[in-house]
């Protein structure tokens, strides 16, 4: 099977950089999930802050600030780790 060659071959190349390679896997997946959590708190702002009042603004714009650059250091980290 010549499938199975080359799979065995880039196993054995990526498990030399094993830390490396988990670095990026999980700082890929972090960021994912801040990329889906970024439009509920946008929708938190706009919901509960602007149209019905209900909420302070400082502390939204403060975890949309921390979610930016968290988002930012885990890109750093998946692109050079």
């Amino acid at each position: 099977m010549k499938h199975s060659k080359w799979v065995r071959r880039l196993t054995r190349l990526v498990l030399v950089h094993r830390r490396n390679v988990i670095l990026a896997i999980g700082a890929s997946v972090i960021g994912m999930v801040i990329s889906a959590v970024v439009p509920v708190v946008e929708r938190t702002i706009i919901d509960d802050v602007v149209i019905a009042k209900s909420q302070s603004l400082a502390p939204w714009l403060g975890v949309l600030i921390v979610l930016g650059l968290a988002g930012f250091a885990l890109s750093f980290v998946r692109r050079y780790a």
